[in-house]
């Protein structure tokens, strides 16, 4: 035997296997979700506010000439823009604080928490805040102020170009970076959209549709509370009932997990395999897919494990049945080859009886060491039934088995529930809160990054006025101004959206890494956003450069 231990305050965000509550990962998934997609929000808004300020140095330039004449220092430029900084981030605080009031319920809801407003006033997390906003404002403003600080006085008001080769390199650079970050996100968001989707349509390997699975309350301290078998054999003696099956666990939930070993393995050796004990019809109620070898059967007594309260004989070979997963885990070349092999699991011999293909009954949520992988023959009562019931006829068998309930049971509440129902609210909550947060976050941040490529082209159009001006003068068409004002905006978003891939493709892996059944992430999407985005980024920069384009060259060229 071996001792498993966790720390209590670990349960509840890191639980081990069976610690604590299904929906404690989910939880941990989406919170992390949510700082992840946080983070990349704010450090969108960063280097939008760095790329803004960075544009209107050229508009500052004299201010700052004045200030060094003066006698202002470097070092003086450096903390006048880090103070206008954390004065803007401050001001964001006090906007957002409302809106946190208001998005709290939203926010409880995706987290499963009890996150309540007036939390963010105490101590310990109005420090957290404090620094966050300490962090974002010096951030953001870090670079504007050095690039700033290094302004020559005599140059600027002598009216010297103050965009540099490098300046103009730093923001076409930080506008990458900030694309980047939207691209990643929407390609996250359409990842994890694709795989919901998939683990909602999928050959689940069995049929969970018309499928009610009943928690019979047996339990083996008080085995004569109510006849079991005279419960099981009046449910299935109706003819809106398929058939009736039993497990030692409640689908969807994880079974029991432990170490398993063929012959061939050393007593240190194996691998962990999530089993269940369970009666003879099981297989044929949950319609799996046996593709090797046979199922349990009544007409094979030594395959079932003892009934409770009687020791198994250590030299006895009982049946199991295994999924092809394990098969190939275990290295049998094919589901035939695995038939009639040895495992050994504690002072038990168990003979593999059949092979069925592998099924999900957590839809892929669970990892090829948690989803079902053996099931065992029991004699003994198991206290989960699961009942196939016929379509045609659900209001007659919800109602038998009602009555079949209150005659055995009456003095205990019925559990009974329909698979789909409890599949589908452990899919939106393994993929719900994260679905979402990565759709809202993958908006927020294009938006950012569209409000600031605009900005970027309203400064940058308005600095290139006179070239525009003596261009035209030359026989420049309008389009081709156009084209060419355009092209310097899309270049850095289409190299942030071509760095973005691999970035992205690591983190699809990663969150596709968590689910045993997982979709294909087509190479066209790639593409697609790609192209989105590139689109966007014209739409966004087409209409300013289509004013500076148009404008009067006389104009233009009296422009100072």
């Amino acid at each position: 035997f071996g001792l498993s231990l966790q720390p209590i305050n670990d349960v509840y965000l890191n639980p081990l296997s069976n610690f604590g509550a299904i929906e404690n990962s989910t939880s941990k998934t989406v919170l992390y979700g949510l700082i992840t997609f946080s983070l990349l929000i704010l450090a969108s808004s960063c280097i939008n506010y760095m790329n803004l300020s960075l544009a209107q140095i050229s508009q500052r330039s004299k201010e700052i000439g004045v200030r060094k004449t003066l006698g202002a220092s470097q070092l003086h430029i450096i903390l006048q823009f880090l103070v206008e900084s954390l004065v803007f981030t401050i001001l964001a605080l006090g906007l957002a604080i409302p809106l946190i009031a208001a998005v709290i319920p939203t926010y409880t809801n995706l987290t499963s928490t009890g996150f309540v407003f007036s939390e963010i006033f105490q101590n310990d997390f109005f420090l957290l805040l404090a620094v966050v906003v300490i962090f974002t404002g010096l951030a953001a403003g870090i670079v504007p102020a050095i690039s700033s600080s290094r302004l020559q006085a005599v140059e600027v008001l002598h009216g010297a170009n103050s965009i540099s080769r490098l300046g103009k390199l730093v923001k076409a650079v930080i506008t990458a970076a900030q694309f980047s970050v939207s691209s990643i996100l929407i390609l996250l968001a359409i990842a994890i959209f694709l795989q919901t989707d998939y683990m909602r349509t999928q050959d689940l390997g069995f049929e969970k549709d018309n499928l009610i699975i009943l928690d019979s309350r047996y339990s083996e301290s008080d085995p004569d509370a109510f006849n079991y078998t005279a419960l099981k054999n009046e449910l299935a003696r109706h003819t809106s009932i398929i058939s009736v099956g039993s497990s030692s666990f409640r689908p969807p939930n994880q079974p029991g997990i432990t170490t398993w070993r063929t012959a061939a393995m050393g007593p240190d050796d194996g691998l962990t395999v999530a089993f269940s004990c369970v009666d003879a019809y099981f297989i044929d109620t949950m319609r799996l897919d046996l593709i090797a070898g046979r199922g349990f059967s009544e007409e094979f007594p030594a395959d079932y494990l003892p009934p409770d309260g009687v020791q198994p004989d250590p030299d006895q070979l009982f049946g199991v049945v295994i999924t092809d997963l394990v098969a190939n885990r275990f290295g049998f070349s094919s589901p035939e080859a695995a038939v009639d092999e040895l495992f050994l699991l504690g002072g038990l011999r168990l003979r593999v009886i059949g092979v069925v293909r592998q099924f999900f009954l957590r839809g892929g949520t669970e990892s090829d060491q948690t989803s079902v992988g053996a099931l065992m023959g029991s004699m003994s009562p198991q206290r989960f039934i699961e009942i196939r019931i016929d379509p045609a006829m659900t209001a007659a068998g919800l109602a038998h088995i009602d009555s079949v309930w209150a005659q055995h049971r009456p003095d205990i509440p019925i559990d009974r529930v329909f698979f789909n129902q409890e599949f589908d609210e452990l899919i939106e909550a393994r993929t719900g809160g994260i679905s979402t947060a990565a759709f809202f976050a993958s908006m927020v941040t294009i938006f950012i990054a569209a409000c600031g490529l605009y900005a970027l082209a309203s400064y940058s159009s308005l600095r290139r006025t006179k070239e525009v001006g003596v261009r035209k003068v030359l026989g420049a068409s309008t389009s081709s101004v156009i084209g060419l004002l355009a092209w310097d905006f899309v270049k850095p978003v289409l190299l942030a959206c071509i760095i973005s891939w691999p970035i992205a493709f690591y983190f699809i892996n990663d969150f596709y890494a968590d689910f045993s059944s997982r979709v294909s992430f087509p190479l066209q999407i790639y593409g697609l956003v790609t192209l989105g985005i590139v689109a966007l980024a014209l739409l966004t920069v087409v209409l300013q450069c289509y004013k500076t384009a148009s404008s009067d060259p006389v104009g233009s060229l009296r422009y100072e």
